[in-house]
């Protein structure tokens, strides 16, 4: 059950945010209409769910190995829906302003904030008690955690919080690109990333105009490898008075944003960059349109696939087996760095040198994913199934239902094995367990890759020692922040409810990436404007009292 102090915790939140409920406009009762008595045991209903876009098709979310598993194991059955990944903002905004039937929501920390203050979720303090067994539980949440959930003294959502530090991105190289222009290994700093994608532009761009070294997708404009070499800050940032501050206001912002334009300039950037999807820049890399891009772990998969499919080999590569092997390369990787002569290579960071404006450093920063990634919350227009909901959400923590999650069948998708084997990989046990070694099978690829999208909260003891396999199953860098001295925090990724922050908050964050964006395009004062226009609309005194007066006391 939840700890008895985080009820007092609950009370310090409830005085922090004040009394009533705050409203853009009508408020919606946010008790909604349920019955605690709701025996969730039946589970004869069907839930309808949206969640963040999976990066698989629709047919395969709705029908695949885990949605059909997860069925048979909870009992439930389960509609899946996804957000799209450019306009999810406005498709939540849509549901629950028309009370759309939709029984489960797994959304941004933004939008959590933007929309509990307007009374769209379910109250779910009591039903947690009740049905959240697991919830309080194996899910590790910390009291922290459960504040950032909390309102007027309520509960509004289950956090899911990573089990671990997460390098979700990485440049992804074409090796033969690279030696076809003469650099021979892998770039690991600015200036040399600055001489290989400009190298890259005036050799392959010269006769082909839709070449652009570099491949990049708009959906926000932070790429996380490029930006480790400036230290820049992950969305906010401590100033020199100890005060909070959003990134766009910080020195190594500014170094990033022009380092970029001058890219841009230099025509290694595509002028349409800021639309084009994830996918689309995978396209683009297959075809030999770019040579480096940013790319999400999750997508990995597809995109290898997709270069022994489609890629121009060299001459003498022309069977399948040597096609395969000269795309993957081998699975010893450190850092990012794969240690064959495979035409796909990975970085997850590059390091300050001095040069473009940076520091120099001994290891790139990575900005980490550290904090609540999703907020998993009923609208209240379902409010009276909320029990079946949170039932749902509770046994898919069970711990057999979690291992099926993170590593499948065992004989189907993987195998224990032992430490002298190769192909194995370390499980991760609790001190005092007996060592395991484990490897996947071929199954696995096709049925777990995506198993981390369907959880609405995670066993994390489970979720911790199976997660080496899944980075196996990747196939792609190492996606484990090792350490601290790697990884630069967002002070501000877990806070309270702060009443007058939400109003702004979803609007201000769409403006930054706009700007960001406009900075990277355009350069000059488009950065100093966009200073400006933050400070007067988001940035007011009230919000920036609320906000450090909150950051002040979270320190004591």
């Amino acid at each position: 059950m939840m700890k008895k102090r985080f009820f007092f915790a609950l009370f310090a939140i409830t005085m922090l945010t004040g009394g009533g409920l705050l409203s853009c406009g009508e408020a919606i009762d946010p008790t909604g209409d349920w019955t605690i008595d709701v025996d969730a045991t039946k589970r004869d209903i069907t839930l309808n769910t949206y969640f963040p876009a999976f990066g698989q098709s629709n047919d395969k979310v709705q029908n695949g190995f885990i949605a059909n598993k997860l069925e048979e194991m909870t009992g439930y059955k389960v509609t899946y829906n996804q957000t799209s990944e450019s306009s999810a903002d406005t498709q939540v905004q849509a549901i629950l302003t028309g009370k759309e039937p939709v029984d489960v929501l797994k959304i941004s920390p933004t939008l959590f904030n933007n929309y509990v203050t307007q009374g769209y979720f379910t109250d779910l303090t009591e039903g947690i008690e009740k049905y959240g067994d697991n919830i309080n539980t194996v899910a590790e949440i910390s009291e922290e955690e459960w504040e950032a959930c909390t309102y007027n003294g309520k509960v509004y959502a289950i956090p899911e919080v990573g089990h671990t530090s997460m390098v979700n991105v990485a440049l992804v190289w074409n090796y033969d690109h690279l030696k076809e222009v003469g650099i021979n290994k892998i770039p690991e700093t600015i200036a040399e990333f600055d001489i290989a994608v400009r190298a890259l532009q005036a050799h392959f761009g010269e006769n082909n105009a839709n070449y652009h070294a570099l491949g990049l997708a708009g959906t926000n404009a932070e790429f996380n490898p490029i930006t480790a070499a400036f230290d820049m800050p992950k969305n906010w940032f401590e100033n020199e008075n100890g005060e909070l501050e959003n990134a766009l206001f910080s020195d190594r912002t500014e170094a990033y944003l022009n380092y970029m334009h001058g890219i841009y300039e230099a025509g290694c950037l595509a002028q349409g960059w800021s639309t084009q999807m994830e996918s689309s820049i995978i396209n683009n890399f297959v075809n030999q349109n770019c040579s480096v891009m940013n790319v999400s772990y999750w997508n990995v998969t597809n995109l290898r696939q997709s270069c022994v499919a489609s890629y121009d080999f060299p001459e003498g590569v022309n069977t399948d087996t040597k096609k395969t092997n000269h795309v993957y390369g081998t699975l010893d990787h450190e850092y990012g760095y794969a240690s064959s002569d495979a035409m796909i290579q990975w970085q997850v960071y590059l390091k300050g040198d001095g040069t473009n404006g940076t520091n120099y450093q001994e290891v790139g920063k990575s900005r980490d994913s550290k904090g609540i990634a999703y907020y998993i919350v009923v609208p209240v227009a379902s409010a009276k199934r909320a029990a079946y909901s949170l039932d749902w959400i509770n046994s898919k923590m069970e711990e057999d239902v979690s291992q099926m999650m993170s590593a499948g069948i065992e004989g189907t998708h993987y195998e224990y094995s032992t430490a002298d084997n190769k192909e194995a990989v370390k499980l991760i046990t609790e001190e005092g367990e007996k060592e395991e070694y484990a490897k996947i099978l071929d199954q696995y690829s096709n049925d777990i890759s995506g198993m981390s999208q369907y959880q609405t909260g995670v066993n994390k003891k489970v979720a911790r020692k199976w997660w080496p396999l899944a980075e196996q199953g990747f196939d792609a860098w190492s996606v484990l922040a090792l350490d601290d001295s790697r990884v630069i925090y967002d002070p501000f990724a877990v806070h309270p409810v702060l009443p007058n922050f939400a109003r702004v908050d979803l609007t201000a964050q769409n403006y930054v990436i706009t700007q960001l964006q406009n900075c990277i395009n355009q350069g000059g004062d488009t950065l100093a404007n966009a200073r400006n226009t933050y400070t007067s609309r988001y940035w007011t005194d009230t919000i920036k009292n609320e906000v450090n007066d909150w950051y002040k006391s979270s320190k004591n």
